[in-house]
């Protein structure tokens, strides 16, 4: 079909210049679209990151400030004596209720534990056990080592229910704190 009219051939023209204008348009338009959306998804998946170290960061802090109080405390202390001068474990269940107080001041913290390397025993807030003797004399060993070499926090298995589950424990080698795995989404 022969197009002759000079009607026709203006409006094809004319639709032809608007639609090669739309599509330049619409290809300058997408690529700075583009380019502003990979722009600020880079900032804020960086804010997001930011955000999350410090959540993170906060939360470990305040666990680490309730473990320093308990690893301070008078209380603790005074019973964990007694109980070296007269070996009464009725002490060891006293010691293990004010270590639950410390245990429920943060959700991040499931338990806690204080070790006792002259005896080769240690003290949980776990309902059972509440204390357990003949620590085996490596794993007694690798604490040390590890509190002794970081000076601070350390983390190595559990000493409770075996390789499949770490600890945090701090450098004063009294107390440990388990962190419960939280899912944080960004």
């Amino acid at each position: 079909m022969k197009v002759r009219s000079i009607r026709s051939k203006v409006l094809i023209a004319i639709t032809g210049i608007t639609l090669l204008t739309a599509a330049a348009m619409a290809f300058v338009f997408y690529g700075r679209s583009s380019r502003m959306i990979e722009e600020n998804y880079i900032t804020v998946l960086s804010q997001r990151t930011r955000l999350l170290t410090d959540t993170v960061d906060d939360m470990l802090k305040n666990v680490c400030n309730i473990d320093i109080k308990a690893s301070c405390d008078k209380e603790i202390k005074e019973e964990l004596e007694q109980y070296l001068n007269d070996k009464d474990e009725k002490r060891l269940n006293n010691i293990s209720t004010r270590l639950r107080t410390f245990s429920k001041m943060d959700q991040a913290i499931s338990s806690m534990y204080l070790v006792i390397p002259g005896e080769s025993q240690f003290v949980t807030t776990l309902d059972y056990p509440v204390y357990r003797s003949g620590l085996k004399e490596d794993n007694l060993r690798q604490f040390e080592t590890l509190c002794g070499k970081n000076g601070g926090p350390a983390i190595m298995d559990d000493l409770v229910h075996g390789k499949g589950n770490r600890r945090r424990w701090t450098g004063d080698r009294l107390s440990v704190c388990e962190y419960r795995r939280t899912e944080l989404k960004i």
